[in-house]
C-alpha cells in the first residue's frame, strides 16, 4: 500500500478517540447517577432544595451534565444572545429548563441545518427569554 492511499494516522485514530470520549464521559454521567441514588433520601431531597430543582430533576441532570446545556450556547450564539448579561437564577432556570428539554433531537437538527426559521420558538422551553434578549440589542426590533 502506498504512502498516497493509506489513510493518515491522525484519521484512523479520531473515531476511536471520539468513541473513548463518548465512552468515559457516559461512565461518568452513570457514576454521578448511582451515587445519588444511594444516598438517604432526606440528603437527596437536601441537595436538590439547595440546587432549587425537585428531586428526580437532579437525578436527571446528573445523567445528562456536563453537555446538558450546549444547546441553549448555541441557540444563544445563533441569535447573538450574550448569555453573560442574563441574572444568573434567570439562566439557571434556562440551563435547567434546557437540559430536561423533551425536543433536543430537534433543536440540535435545527441548529445543525442552521435554520433561520423561528420555528425553534414553538417548541423551546427558552424561547420567550432568548427572543427578549435578541431584541433587546441596540438596533433589533422586538419579537
Amino acid at each position: 500500500m502506498s504512502t498516497a492511499s493509506r489513510p493518515a494516522q491522525d484519521d484512523v485514530w479520531f473515531p476511536v478517540s471520539a468513541l473513548s470520549r463518548w465512552w468515559y464521559s457516559w461512565r461518568s454521567r452513570r457514576h454521578q447517577v448511582e451515587e445519588l441514588n444511594e444516598l438517604p433520601s432526606t440528603e437527596l431531597h437536601e441537595i436538590a432544595h439547595d440546587a432549587n430543582v425537585a428531586t428526580d430533576d437532579l437525578i436527571s441532570l446528573a445523567g445528562k451534565w456536563p453537555d446538558s446545556a450546549n444547546l441553549l450556547v448555541q441557540r444563544a450564539a445563533m441569535l447573538q444572545v450574550d448569555l453573560a448579561k442574563i441574572p444568573q437564577p434567570v439562566l439557571n432556570d434556562m440551563t435547567k429548563l434546557c437540559s430536561l428539554c423533551a425536543h433536543r433531537g430537534q433543536c440540535r437538527d435545527d441548529l445543525t441545518a442552521r435554520s433561520e426559521s423561528s420555528a425553534w420558538s414553538d417548541y423551546c422551553p427558552n424561547s420567550e427569554v432568548l427572543a427578549s434578549e435578541a431584541g433587546s440589542r441596540p438596533g433589533q426590533a422586538r419579537t
